[in-house]
């Protein structure tokens, strides 16, 4: 099985964790996707929210020597939940705005906590239960819908650093 096979496999797996009989705040890792068909209009979350999209973009060498290249991959984790903000009278824009980004943030904590289980100091980098060289925390972002959308999406980029040998990419 190639390394990049490996890791998404091992990445999947942190994933699919997230059950609320897990100890997490969602159902979202029974609802996975990995590179889901582009036949959606304008809105990856065509499944029922909680839900999670992992899209890997394409491998990229850092450096060559021979055979073996350091390759790194960018993945994006997309998690879509249409939990709906609390309602009051007394809100203003900014306070509706606040509202829908604030209920993203249980799915949020949801995939931090599954893809970097160990809670320690250094939990944003490992080396993905031995799959990668180290798997590391990118940035992560919120998009609420304002337009009357149900749906909002957590988007969480982590990169993947690998060894890639040319001649044996098994190894």
């Amino acid at each position: 099985m190639m390394r990049e096979e490996r890791y998404l496999r091992a990445l999947v797996a942190r994933l699919q964790r997230i059950t609320i009989a897990n100890g997490f705040n969602t159902d979202a890792g029974t609802r996975l996707e990995v590179d889901p068909p582009d036949d959606h209009e304008d809105d990856w979350a065509t499944g029922a929210p909680p839900r999670i999209v992992v899209l890997p973009d394409s491998v990229e060498a850092a450096s060559i020597n021979r055979h073996l290249v350091n390759a790194q991959q960018l993945i994006s984790i997309g998690g879509f939940t249409n939990a709906k903000p609390p309602a009051s009278e007394d809100d203003t824009e900014l306070d509706a705005a606040l509202r829908r980004r604030a209920v993203a943030y249980p799915l949020l904590e949801d995939l931090l906590r599954a893809l970097f289980p160990d809670g320690a100091a250094d939990a944003y980098q490992d080396d993905l239960d031995s799959a990668a060289a180290t798997f590391t925390y990118n940035g992560h972002a919120l998009y609420p819908r304002d337009d009357g959308g149900k749906t909002t999406v957590v988007e969480i980029n982590v990169l993947v650093d690998f060894k890639l040998h040319l001649n044996n990419p098994d190894q």
